[in-house]
C-alpha cells in the first residue's frame, strides 16, 4: 500500500519510525507548510511545498493527515474532494456537523475513509484483549474502568503552555478522544453515557508499557511489554497494520468513530 503524509509535526517522527518497520507499506510523499521539515523524510521520499502540488503529483493509495487538530476538517475535505482515500488523525473535526460532511463526501466519492485512533492500539490494550479473546483472562468480569491521559505540554517550571501545544485545542480536545477510543475497546461505546464533564488537574503519571495486576491491594503479576521501540511507534505500527487490512477489504472504522466522537463532543 502506498501512503502519503500531510503534516510533519511532533507526532510524525513516530509515524515515520513505524513505517520503517512495515515492509508492506511504502511512503511515497509528504507535505508540510514548514519546508524545513522535509529533512525528517527519507531521501527517497518526495516533499511537496504546497498542498496543491501535493494533490497534483503525489500518487498515493491513502493520505494520512496529521496537521493541527483545528485544521483536520478543512484539509481532510480537500483530500476527499480530490478523489483520494483518507486516514485522518483524531479528533476528526471540531463538530459532528463537520464529521458527517466528511462522511458524506467519502460516500459520494466511493472512497475509503478512516480515523486514526492510535491510543487504542497500545500494547497494553492489545495484551488485555488477547487475554480475553484466548480465554486466558483469569481476572474476572470487568466492573470498572479508570484511565488517565495526560498532555505533557504544560511546563510546570514556567507555568505556561508549550508552543507546540497551541494548535491542539486543549487537553480534552487532543486526548479525551484517546481515552474514549481505549475505553471503547473494552466496553461498547453504545453502552456508554455521559453523566458529567468537568476540568481538573492531576499529577503526572508515567507510561511505561507495563501491565500490573493487583489483588487485595497486593501485586500478584507484572509484565513488561517493552520491545525497544518508543510507545507511540508501537501504537502506529499496530494502527497502520490494521488500517492496511481495512483498506484492502474496504472496511472502514466509521461506525466506531461516529459513536466515539458523539461522546467526545457531548463532553465538550
Amino acid at each position: 500500500m502506498k501512503i502519503a503524509m500531510i503534516g510533519l509535526g511532533h507526532i510524525a517522527k513516530f509515524q515515520l519510525d513505524a513505517l520503517e518497520h512495515l515492509d508492506s507499506i511504502k511512503l511515497v510523499g509528504a507535505h508540510d507548510i514548514r519546508n524545513e521539515r522535509a529533512s525528517l523524510l527519507p531521501p527517497s521520499v518526495p516533499f511537496y511545498e504546497t498542498l496543491d502540488e501535493f494533490l497534483r503529483n503525489c500518487k498515493a493509495d491513502l493520505v494520512l493527515v496529521s496537521t493541527p487538530n483545528i485544521t483536520h476538517y478543512e484539509i481532510g475535505k480537500q483530500i476527499l474532494e480530490s478523489g483520494v482515500s483518507l486516514l485522518l488523525e483524531k479528533p476528526c473535526c471540531q463538530s459532528e456537523l463537520e464529521m458527517f460532511d466528511l462522511l458524506n463526501i467519502a460516500k459520494q466519492q466511493g472512497l475509503f475513509f478512516a480515523i486514526a485512533f492510535h491510543a487504542a492500539y497500545a500494547r497494553d490494550v492489545e495484551w488485555y484483549l488477547s487475554q480475553v479473546q484466548t480465554g486466558k483472562n483469569n481476572y474476572g468480569t470487568l466492573s470498572g474502568f479508570y484511565c488517565g491521559f495526560f498532555d505533557p505540554y504544560y511546563d510546570i517550571n514556567t507555568g505556561t503552555l508549550k508552543q507546540s501545544a497551541q494548535s491542539l485545542g486543549g487537553s480534552w480536545f487532543d486526548s479525551g478522544i484517546n481515552a474514549l477510543s481505549v475505553i471503547s475497546k473494552f466496553i461498547e461505546p453504545t453502552d456508554l453515557k455521559l453523566v458529567e464533564g468537568r476540568m481538573t488537574s492531576v499529577p503526572v503519571v508515567p507510561s511505561d508499557e507495563t501491565v500490573y495486576v493487583h489483588r487485595n491491594n497486593q501485586l500478584i503479576f507484572s509484565k513488561s511489554l517493552k520491545n525497544g521501540l518508543p510507545r507511540l511507534t508501537n501504537h502506529y505500527i499496530n494502527l497502520f497494520q490494521d488500517i492496511q487490512r481495512r483498506f484492502q477489504k474496504n472496511q472502514n472504522n466509521l461506525d466506531y468513530a461516529i459513536q466515539i466522537h458523539h461522546l467526545f463532543f457531548a463532553a465538550m
